[in-house]
């Protein structure tokens, strides 16, 4: 049984579901089909008001993750930058140069390292949900919310 079944399972068996499971089973039916705030709230046991809510911490938990893979992305391309130039300065024979930019590349491979470290698991979780809405889009939905 998938884990999303598994949690609404337990909601139609009167179970309230934790705050991590309503917003794992929000996201995902949300990815799923297009539904009224009154039939989320229906099929999770809460009230609209509590969607709505986790609706708004969803949003913000994607443009917090968009905000850190962009950020990523730019370290990345300022390291390939910085790399580059310092073949450049080394082909040139410009040894000053080619020594001020591995500093450069030292600091900016740090600061890599560190966002990559800490949001590693934020961008997989990102990429896997932008391909599941990329799939969805793909698939004609019929507009049907499904449990």
């Amino acid at each position: 049984m998938s884990e999303l079944k598994a949690i609404l399972k337990r909601v139609s068996d009167g179970e309230a579901a934790s705050k991590d499971d309503r917003l794992f089973a929000l996201d995902e039916l949300l990815l799923q089909r297009s539904a009224t705030n009154q039939q989320l709230a229906q099929v999770l046991g809460v009230t609209e008001r509590q969607i709505r809510r986790d609706k708004a911490e969803l949003r913000e938990r994607w443009q917090t993750a968009i905000r850190d893979k962009h950020l990523i992305g730019q370290l990345y391309g300022e390291w390939q930058a910085t790399l580059a130039r310092m073949d450049l300065a080394i082909e040139a024979a410009d040894y000053k140069k080619a020594k001020a930019l591995a500093g450069r590349w030292s600091v900016v491979e740090g600061f890599a390292r560190i966002a990559i470290t800490a949001q590693l698991d934020s961008i997989a979780e990102l990429i896997e949900q932008l391909q599941k809405v990329q799939a969805g889009r793909n698939g004609h939905d019929s507009g049907r919310l499904q449990t």
